[in-house]
């Protein structure tokens, strides 16, 4: 069969001559014939060669006419066709090669310009033409400048070296991020995934499982800054295409283009990019036969009508991985190498069962279908079936395919001719489907929103038809109008009215309604049990919980919350707090960033019929981040003169005596609002005409704290709960009295400036919020704003979560919120920013230690963007309530790791580890959790490992290294060490070259270890026993660990060296037997073990100090740690240690490591000192003191030190 196959060859030569001149109904005819010879060699395995035209047209194969026949004929007679070689001079064709250049242009140049070699449009690309642009564009000209190189193809062993300096600097550019390996990842696809020696050009698919999409833009940014990507032909939201280059000087420049997919398309791009475009065509061929599209987005069921084919409702089902989409097609999963062509699709059911079982797969899983339907199909009259189907249809599905994706047409462009403005039309397409699919997503939220408030909505009917009473909506109040000259008369407190007896008739066909009620309301309450959870699991399980959700799902989270935020205004505990809310529309708008419900959350909010419409919407403020560029922009839109002032945080209210009428309103959802006429006659309102004032009612903080604080967890609370009550005690009633209606607006008398309104409001005799006027525009800056806030917390006297910045002219009141004004609720200063906490992620340490790591909203200080810190201990974030929500201050000080210096908001509960994931308890010192089976913990034991061998510095073994082989089942230390190198090239990724490396080190490095160095490494002897420790161990007694003394006998031994307590004793002796079994196994020499450990113990003492931690600690030679010592940055640097005395090392063995690094330790702080090394970071030590008060000192808790500067020592 091999003249059918490279005919087939030629005819996609054809496929592609006559599209790039415009001959599509020839283009497709050659498609035809191509699609069915493929399905006749696949139909008939048989070797025979097809030798004349009338053997070929005996078979009568469908689609081949007389033209192709005639091709054949010519093919045999030359072993090519004419018009193929003719072509391949054609300038047309050759000018179609070039990146930005489609048919119609390269026409235009061949027979308008009259250009007909390279050269000659090389010399003429910069002519201007009569509409005075040169002749070529920018895009075009850097396509004909690459035009040669990027016909040449690619090695193999190049694109290796490409993928070695793209992880490296992937991998930088996620630690610049802060964000960790696990949640980001790349893949190099196409001919290279599948093992070819060589490849056109190079792609990547790249995705974020914690929809970090700025990792793919700043991956490109840091390629381009370091000239591997040298030159971008384009850059759409989701693909880029470049030319880059090795480093080297002669490297030639390759096309490497970018495309990011979203986590649960990214199993499918990489099916799809990977190929072979053979492969793929069977693949989607067959989910057509089984009523499915597929495609690089995922998979969506299909309905046939009248022969036409319509797409339905996405496949909504996560597919991790490319098997999980074969398992779904009942496929057999092919290794990329393995995907050749469409005899590579192997179904692992009979069609026709796949075809049922797709059909009733629903909600995640595939439904059996009924029982009264028997599925007996004989495999003669399938295949019959099939073929008559294939020859009915065969042209409407082929023609329908085209016309629903263009997909294939870029595949033959990429694989053929690498056309570029095809690839640019692709690019189009994708950025289109993603974005009809953000609407599409949004809209299906609106409407579930939309058929939730009908359901409820009918279900309340419902209930109301069945009550015999009911109490009456609250109309809005009338004004009532009195005779001129009368005094205003303030009412009385309210009380609800009874609403009238309504009395239903039943009439029959309410029999019939039931069942639909009951599912009505079963259907509501399974759509808002599955919203609560999912915004319960954001506050448990902190922001990380959000990555699997839709947008769909997300906005029906903000839905539900500003429900209950906005119009349960009284409830002392709202579903989400003021900063969890903010959290959740933020992340949704990093997603969506048109999402309506985000940009206007009132605009879902549920109406409450005992609320009435407010004379003044009452809308809230943007608020602006001090680390970005927002102030800025607004003083360039807006330049002053400014007032700032307080943000009040208690319930904000709306005062209005317009029309001789006294009334006073809660916000409510800014558009609707409560009546409080009640709480007028005891508060201190003023009694002018014709005024409408909004503030806030507020209690003074030393006030609540004094009186009432045991009874309430804040003033604002209280303030909810009291203003609540419709019926007040004489109790409640002197309470009143502590309320105060603070002024921050005066909207009648209208046309006042902000300041006027200020000056407007003391006039009154209200109360009014504490201001700043006359701020002009160089004044207003970030630094000015944040020691404004700071003083306002500090001496206030009531409480604020902000400041508020006002434009200080009139501006006409509008139906969203302000632009001319902002809030301001987070300090930066040079040293210190504050921050939303987001999540505490939580690892597990070699020890067994869980140790957390806190996540708050990206914020920026000095030029760097953090998003993470240590949190300490678990101590430290259930002391300080450290959860979602919590307002923290950050302080990184030089060029310190940023840390958690005061919690100034706690969380409502702290984020603690999920305790399905660990099991734990609180260790001996209480600062620490556990892990409960240390031993048997595979994260702990992977740890382990991890740390063994980094630890002896094993060329090849970083943290992937050693993972894939734990995977491949070498899963403890002592296995990887007798690996040989046929063991290790079964490790997925590991070839010959690294196989040999990784088991030559690893032979060279443990053998030449001490034992001192392995007893640390294999970390049997646990927390605190660190090279140098066990090392004082040996030097004091050489034969404790083969001696054939008690254990007891050993205790005492080890108690007896200087600074060794019976604890610490006892823990190393209890682990001896363990470590000498580990010895036997790893070192199996012919040396007994108990002279094998002598010999290591002369080579210690040889290097080693005689005096090292018996007594005093002393510096190690100078000339032994010159090399170390360069790179070192403390190299220089003066140190000073203060207040660690619990920490597992003495100071004098933290000194004497900081001294190998050639730096300088001093008792005290001096104008020389560079760091200050403290225990507490939390304790105001004189030391810390004095440090802060010079901003060149980095001050640095020991942890993080040890981390950063000495990380053998770190836990």
């Amino acid at each position: 069969m091999d003249n059918l196959k490279k005919f087939i060859k030629l005819l996609n030569s054809l496929v592609t001559i006559t599209k790039n001149k415009g001959e599509h109904f020839k283009s497709n005819a050659y498609i035809k014939a191509i699609n069915e010879l493929n399905k006749y060699l696949k139909s008939t395995p048989s070797s025979e060669e097809i030798l004349s035209t009338q053997d070929l047209k005996k078979l009568k194969i469908p689609g081949l006419g007389k033209t192709i026949l005639e091709k054949y004929e010519e093919f045999l007679n030359t072993g090519t066709l004419e018009v193929i070689e003719r072509e391949k001079t054609n300038p047309v064709n050759i000018f179609t090669n070039i990146y930005g250049i489609g048919p119609v242009k390269a026409k235009e140049l061949v027979n308008t310009k009259n250009i007909q070699t390279l050269e000659e449009l090389r010399m003429q690309q910069d002519n201007i033409q009569e509409n005075k642009l040169p002749l070529l564009n920018s895009k075009q000209k850097i396509g004909l400048k690459y035009y040669e190189d990027l016909l040449k193809r690619i090695p193999r062993e190049e694109i290796e070296r490409f993928k070695v300096l793209l992880t490296t600097n992937f991998n930088e550019t996620l630690t610049e991020n802060n964000e960790n390996y696990e949640n980001n990842k790349f893949e190099i696809v196409g001919s290279f995934r599948r093992n070819k020696s060589e490849s056109g050009d190079i792609d990547l698919i790249i995705t974020s499982y914690s929809k970090n999409k700025l990792i793919y833009e700043r991956f490109i940014e840091k390629l381009k800054s370091k000239q591997i990507i040298i030159e971008l032909l384009s850059n759409g939201e989701s693909k880029c295409l470049t030319i880059g280059k090795l480093p080297d000087t002669d490297a030639i420049p390759r096309r490497i283009d970018f495309l990011y997919a979203f986590p649960d398309e990214y199993a499918f791009s990489i099916l799809y990019f990977t190929g072979s475009k053979e492969f793929n065509t069977g693949m989607r061929q067959h989910a057509l036969n089984v009523g499915l599209t597929l495609n690089e987005h995922g998979f969506h069921k299909i309905t046939t009508t009248n022969s036409v084919r319509s797409k339905e409702e996405k496949i909504h089902k996560i597919f991790k991985t490319e098997k999980d989409i074969f398992d779904f097609l009942y496929m057999e999963y092919k290794e990329p190498h393995e995907r050749i062509n469409e005899d590579s699709v192997i179904l692992t059911l009979p069609l026709e069962e796949i075809k049922t079982k797709i059909a009733h797969y629903k909600d995640g899983e595939v439904q059996k279908p009924p029982e009264n339907e028997t599925l007996v199909v004989q495999e003669a009259e399938l295949k019959e079936a099939e073929l008559k189907e294939a020859e009915l249809k065969e042209a409407e599905l082929k023609a329908a395919e085209l016309k629903a994706t263009e997909l294939k047409e870029a595949e033959l462009k990429a694989a053929e001719l690498k056309e570029a403005e095809l690839k640019e039309a692709e690019l189009k397409e994708a950025e289109l489907k993603e974005a009809e699919l953000k609407e599409a997503e949004l809209k299906a939220a609106e409407l579930k929103a939309a058929e939730l408030k009908e359901a409820e909505l009918k279900e309340a009917e419902l209930k109301e038809a069945e009550l015999k009473e009911a109490e009456e909506p609250i109309e809005p109040i009338e004004p009532i109008e009195p005779p001129e000259n009368t005094t205003l008369v303030f009412d009385p407190p309210l009380e609800q009215k009874k609403k009238k007896t309504v009395t239903l008739k039943t009439q029959k066909t309410e029999t019939t309604q039931k069942p639909k009620v009951k599912t009505l309301k079963k259907d509501i309450k399974k759509i808002k049990n599955e919203v609560l959870e999912n915004i319960e699991k954001l506050k448990s399980e902190g922001i990380t919980s959000l990555a699997i959700l839709s947008i769909e799902e997300l906005t029906q989270m903000l839905i539900e919350a500003a429900n209950d935020y906005y119009a349960s205004e009284f409830k002392e505990n709202t579903l989400l707090t003021d900063n969890e809310f903010d959290i959740l529309r933020d992340y949704i708008l990093t997603k969506d960033p048109k999402n309506k419900v985000a940009l206007d959350q009132h605009t879902q909010v549920k109406l409450d019929s005992s609320k009435v419409k407010l004379p003044y919407q009452m809308w809230s403020m943007d608020k602006i981040k001090p680390d970005t560029s927002a102030l800025d922009k607004f003083k360039q839109v807006y330049k002053g003169p400014y007032v700032i002032s307080a943000k009040l945080d208690g319930v904000s209210a709306l005062y209005s005596t317009e029309n001789e009428q006294a009334n006073l309103y809660t916000r409510g959802d800014g558009k609707y609002g409560h009546l409080l006429n009640h709480l007028i006659p005891y508060l201190k309102l003023p009694t002018e005409k014709n005024i409408t004032l909004r503030g806030e009612l507020m209690i003074k903080e030393e006030l609540f704290k004094m009186k009432y604080k045991g009874q309430f967890s804040n003033s604002r609370n209280f303030i909810s709960g009291l203003v609540n009550r419709k019926k007040l005690t004489p109790l409640e009633e002197e309470i009143l009295k502590d309320i105060d209606f603070v002024t921050y607006e005066v909207i009648m008398p209208a046309n006042l400036t902000p300041s006027q309104q200020y000056n407007k409001a003391l006039e009154l005799n209200t109360i009014t919020v504490k201001n700043i006027q006359e701020i002009d525009y160089a004044e207003l800056t970030n630094e000015y704003l944040s020691s404004k806030l700071l003083e306002y917390r500090e001496s206030y006297d009531y409480s604020i979560d902000g400041i508020i910045c006002i434009d200080d002219n009139v501006y006409p009141r509008i139906e969203k919120n302000p632009v001319h004004a902002f809030a301001f609720k987070m300090v930066l200063t040079d040293q210190e920013i504050e921050a939303l906490v987001v999540d505490v992620l939580w690892t597990v340490s070699s020890n067994g230690l869980i140790k957390p790591r806190v996540q708050f909203e990206p914020v920026t200080i000095g030029g760097v963007t953090i998003t993470y810190a240590t949190g300490f201990n678990a101590k430290f974030i259930l002391d300080n309530n450290i959860g979602l929500g919590a307002l923290v201050k950050l302080i990184r000080s030089g060029d310190v790791i940023p840390y958690i210096e005061k919690v100034l908001i706690p969380a409502q509960a702290p984020l603690m580890p999920n305790s399905d994931e660990y099991e734990y308890s609180w260790n001996a010192t209480k600062k620490d959790i556990v892990l409960l089976n240390i031993k048997k913990d595979p994260r702990v034991i992977e740890k382990t490992i991890v740390k063994f061998f980094t630890d002896l510095e094993i060329d090849g073994l970083g943290e992937k290294n050693i993972k894939k082989i734990i995977n491949s089942g070498a899963n403890t230390i002592e296995k990887i060490i007798i690996m040989n190198i046929e063991d290790l090239k079964k490790v997925e990724g590991f070839k010959e070259k690294l196989a040999s490396k990784v088991y030559t080190s690893i032979q060279t490095q443990v053998k030449k270890a001490s034992t001192a160095q392995l007893a640390s490494a294999c970390n049997i002897f646990g927390q605190g026993f660190a090279e140098k420790t066990i090392k004082a161990i040996l030097e004091a007694h050489p034969t404790i660990l083969t001696s054939n003394a008690s254990e007891e006998e050993k205790i005492t031994q080890v108690k007896g060296i200087k600074g060794f307590a019976d604890k610490t004793a006892r823990q190393f002796v209890k682990a001896i037997p363990e470590f000498n079994s580990f010895m036997e196994k790893i070192r199996p020499l012919k040396e007994d073990l108990k002279e094998d450990l002598k010999e290591d113990l002369k080579e210690d003492l040889k290097e080693d100090l005689k005096e090292d931690l018996k007594e005093d600690l002393k510096e190690e030679p100078k000339e032994d740690l010159k090399e170390e010592q360069e790179i070192s940055p403390l190299k220089n640097k003066v140190l000073v240690l203060s207040d660690f005395d619990k920490s597992l090392y003495t100071k004098k063995e933290i000194t004497n490591e900081i001294i190998k690094l050639g730096a300088k330790v001093e008792p005290s702080i001096t104008k020389e000192t560079n760091i200050l090394v403290v225990g507490n970071l939390l304790k105001n030590t004189t030391k810390i003191t004095k440090a802060k008060k010079n901003s060149a000192i980095e001050i640095i808790q020991l942890d993080n030190f040890l981390e950063k500067y000495l990380p053998h020592m770190h836990l």
